[in-house]
């Protein structure tokens, strides 16, 4: 088989996850293009591989890169990219420090002050992957994982990588890669899954490394997929249809777990902000649809077997029949509204002028005997429509190449690794060169979209990384179905009681712990399992129930006391109220005696007054004078006599914030004799 000369990680280099987080540190400074990102390793490579004056052997930088960064099978055409970069006329020959002489490239100055600051911060990172792997490697012999207590940190280093590969689903290079996957690897997957959870649960910095490293993954995703794309971060996908698969869908709706929808969320949301057009096929809504009614009827049927396919939204938030339905008359409105169209393959091919030739481009039984080789369980009910996706995208391309994504016409976007991968070999061992891949993992979209978007997606990595943590502690439908399978065994034999049996089956602390005890490996569950599976579901029903009492009790007492306060505080309010109105009534009281007595006493001396000077004046001006000195006594008496005259008003005012204080600190009196 052709192998694919794309550049790749290979995990089985030590150094392969150092250069993850050298990459990501590269991308924080720099993203405007991707080989500008393979530049710094390129030259490092230069610089201890050619001496000052002495031609470039482009091999031996491949080989080095390999060697030295775990980057497999690098294409020649990038490094002479970067060397002709490197050796062009815009650059000054001050500064150029590469030069092509005789269609060859020559070092013509020295690269050790460049390559010893790259090396400072290779350093850095690798203190981070060090810290990583260091701790996983501690809680992999804790846990006793895949019953073993001496793992190497060399040797989980290999594991994160290949974790990542699996759960990912990005950089497959080869079809052998895929076989390699065997199932009893899940155990492993399961407790790094366990640990990265941890991490993620303590808010750890071991966790923000790991995050670190998932975003060096994307990059080295990015540069596999198209290396050389000048304009991987500028250019829009306005001339882009992505045809979404079903689960996709399921996950843009809810339906699916919180990560997983937040993460294809956020991706489709960063799809449609750079132009992309969305789609699916008519089939896809016809799944989703089969898939709703499935489980909606699994909420009333008999049948003690729950809907094969999970909603895990509704399994963990609460269902109901009445919600389901309403889901399933409202999605296709729903898909509509954001963006997603549908229609037939036919429709699809009308519109981009390509429903000439019906048998398509693409050998569909070659194709087939390739899925069924890689994946023998492969689902037989889907492989046709699988088949019809792929080739639809190939005809709709009309067999021309694209070399970049943005350019590409049309892309099947699939959680499904295992088509991605046959198309890919099939396309190889045709001798087709469609430039970018006709069909892509979700995960490969997802970084597609996460570099047009780095700003505003940035946690877009997280997200993915915490979906497929989950995914790997998440019983597999294999393992399902020989739980069910197991369960109704011993339930005949009676063994395990119905209502036992029937929590059992949709019970999500029963998922958790079966994973727990079976590590996600079938061949570790047995009746002992079940059993103890059984013990631990009462334990925790009777734990339920200790808590809800307890919940319950103190709710009670809460109350109670909540009661016990309010009546306390209604009582110092009373009592106040009674205190200052009385204090009010008679502090009023005694400001109106005075005042009667100073209005008295200014009329009685305005009276003498009066008396006394009149003796000297004329009789009709004895007249006026009385009449006036009358007119000024009631004038300066009457304020006096007011019934809330200046000094009540002042009074009432300095007494209410009296009040208040006491108010204040009566309640605080009799609230504190309560918490004793």
């Amino acid at each position: 088989m052709k192998k694919n000369g794309r550049m790749r990680i290979d995990i089985m280099n030590r150094n392969a996850i150092i250069s993850l987080a050298m990459l990501y540190a590269l991308w924080q400074t720099n993203r405007q293009d991707l080989l500008d990102l393979i530049r710094p390793f390129v030259l490092y490579a230069v610089g201890n591989t050619t001496k000052v004056g002495a031609e470039i052997d482009i091999l031996s930088i491949c080989k080095y890169m390999e060697e030295e960064f775990g980057y497999r099978s690098i294409q020649i055409a990038v490094i002479n990219r970067i060397l002709a970069r490197e050796s062009s006329s815009k650059t000054t020959n001050a500064q150029r420090i590469i030069e092509k002489k005789n269609k060859r490239y020559v070092l013509v100055r020295s690269l050790s002050e460049k390559n010893e600051k790259f090396y400072a911060n290779r350093l850095v990172c690798k203190e981070h992957s060090d810290a990583v792997t260091s701790s996983l490697t501690d809680f992999l012999n804790e846990c006793r994982a895949c019953k073993r207590v001496d793992y190497a940190q060399e040797e989980v280093e290999r594991f994160l990588l290949s974790f990542f590969e699996r759960q990912g689903g990005s950089i497959v290079l080869s079809v052998d890669d895929l076989r390699q996957m065997k199932a009893e690897s899940n155990e492993m997957d399961y407790f790094i899954a366990r640990f990265i959870l941890k991490q993620y649960e303590r808010k750890s910095l071991l966790f923000d490394y790991l995050v670190e490293l998932v975003k060096g993954y994307f990059i080295t995703t990015a540069l596999y997929l198209q290396a050389e794309n000048p304009n991987v971060t500028t250019s829009s996908f306005k001339d882009v249809m992505f045809f979404l698969d079903t689960p996709l869908l399921l996950a843009f709706l809810g339906y699916k777990t919180d990560e997983e929808n937040s993460s294809v969320q956020k991706m489709v949301e960063s799809l449609k902000k750079n132009g992309a057009k969305l789609a699916c096929f008519t089939y896809n809504i016809d799944e989703v649809n089969s898939i709703l009614e499935a489980y909606k009827q699994s909420l009333v049927s008999k049948s003690k077997r729950p809907s094969n396919y999970t909603l895990e939204y509704f399994d963990t938030h609460g269902h109901s029949y009445t919600m389901v339905e309403y889901c399933q008359k409202n999605f296709g409105g729903q898909l509509a509204e954001a963006g997603i169209e549908s229609g037939s393959p036919s429709d699809y091919l009308d519109k981009f002028q390509a429903s000439g030739g019906c048998a398509g481009l693409l050998d569909d039984e070659r194709l087939r005997d390739i899925i069924l080789s890689l994946k023998p369980s492969y689902n037989r009910s889907t492989l046709k429509d699988d088949l019809t996706a792929i080739n639809t995208v190939s005809r709709i391309r009309k067999g021309r190449k694209y070399d970049y994504i943005e350019r590409c016409k049309a892309v099947f976007v699939t959680h499904n690794p295992i088509l991605v991968a046959a198309a890919r070999e099939y396309i190889q061992e045709a001798s087709y060169d469609f430039g970018f891949p006709i069909a892509i993992t979700s995960d490969d979209l997802c970084v597609m979209a996460w570099l047009k978007d780095f700003e505003k997606s940035n946690t877009l990595p997280q997200m993915r990384l915490l979906e497929n943590v989950l995914a790997a502690i998440t019983p597999s439908r294999e393992l399902m179905d020989a739980y069910f399978d197991l369960l109704e065994h011993l339930e005949r034999q009676g063994k395990i009681k119905d209502d036992e049996a029937a929590l059992m089956r949709v019970d999500m602390f029963a998922k958790r712990e079966l994973m727990v005890l079976t590590c996600g490996e079938p061949s570790n569950l047995n009746g002992s399992v079940i059993e103890e599976i059984c013990h631990r579901v009462h334990d925790q029903w009777v734990a339920d129930a200790r808590n809800d009492a307890k919940k319950q009790h103190k709710a009670e007492m809460k109350a109670q006391k909540e009661k016990a306060k309010n009546r306390a505080c209604q009582q110092a309010e009373a009592e106040v109220e009674l205190e200052f109105a009385a204090k009010e009534k008679s502090g009023v009281r005694g400001i109106k005696i005075a005042c009667t007595v100073i209005a008295v006493a200014f009329i009685l001396a305005s009276y003498w007054s009066f008396a006394v000077n009149s003796e000297n004046v004329i009789s009709w001006a004895k007249y006026i004078c009385f009449f006036l000195a009358v007119i000024s006594t009631i004038q300066g008496a009457m304020p006096f006599f007011a019934k809330d005259n200046f000094l009540i008003s002042h009074y009432k005012r300095w007494l209410q914030r009296k009040k208040l204080r006491e108010l204040d600190a009566r309640k605080e009196r009799y609230l504190s004799l309560l918490d004793e």
